[in-house]
């Protein structure tokens, strides 16, 4: 078994993709733009500064970068207090590697406070040794540099660590940081855009199996 496990937070920790997807639906219907789910999945694993100015570039709804940014948390925010929910699975695998004495790490594209929220919200902020965000770093993913400074803060080296990402962009990140990846794929992201990652799992279950095989 690797001595870290760094785990990915929107989409492989909890729903939230779900959940600012649907925000955002409801957001770009009041513009009449038709918001799909394929096109919301290429901006997942994005710094949300680089989302919104994608969207902003993508669509020319006649908003500011920060009127869009204050809109689109205020949605998202109001969705989240009654829709955000832990993956199937996720409380399972942190008692599984706990119970190994394996370390484990958030390394995550989100703010500090947004995480921290969550972790609190179902209490499993202990089970976490080191929380790197986008407040850290330079750049976020795709870019390696919070899984740089998630192994750095960690004093562990690349070899012996693993990295769950749900979205290409993080499997770009941990690929350019040279640490072993498992794919746990978000919902309609077609597979092929995943094969940098050393493995794919459909579930955070398989990944339990997974870990437990590598670990016989």
């Amino acid at each position: 078994m690797k001595k870290l496990v760094i785990f990915d937070h929107d989409g492989l920790m909890v729903n939230s993709e779900q959940v600012v997807f649907a925000a955002m639906q409801q957001m770009f219907q009041k513009y009449t733009y038709n918001f799909t789910w394929a096109y919301y999945c290429t901006s997942i694993g994005l710094p949300v500064v680089d989302a919104i100015t994608m969207y902003l570039r993508d669509t020319g709804i006649p908003l500011t970068f920060e009127e869009f940014y204050l809109e689109r948390n205020e949605r998202v925010h109001a969705l989240m207090e009654t829709e955000l929910k832990p993956m199937a699975g996720l409380l399972e695998l942190l008692a599984y590697l706990k119970a190994r004495d394996v370390r484990m790490a958030v390394s995550t594209s989100g703010k500090r406070d947004y995480i921290q929220r969550n972790l609190s919200r179902y209490c499993i902020t202990d089970y976490f040794s080191t929380l790197v965000c986008i407040d850290d770093v330079q750049r976020g993913k795709p870019h390696p540099d919070l899984f740089l400074k998630t192994l750095e803060v960690s004093e562990t080296e690349a070899a012996n660590a693993i990295v769950l990402e749900d979205s290409p962009h993080g499997i770009e990140a941990a690929h350019r940081a040279g640490i072993f990846c498992i794919a746990v794929p978000t919902r309609g992201i077609n597979y092929q855009h995943f094969h940098k990652a050393n493995l794919i799992a459909d579930s955070l279950a398989e990944v339990q199996k997974i870990l437990s095989f590598l670990d016989a």
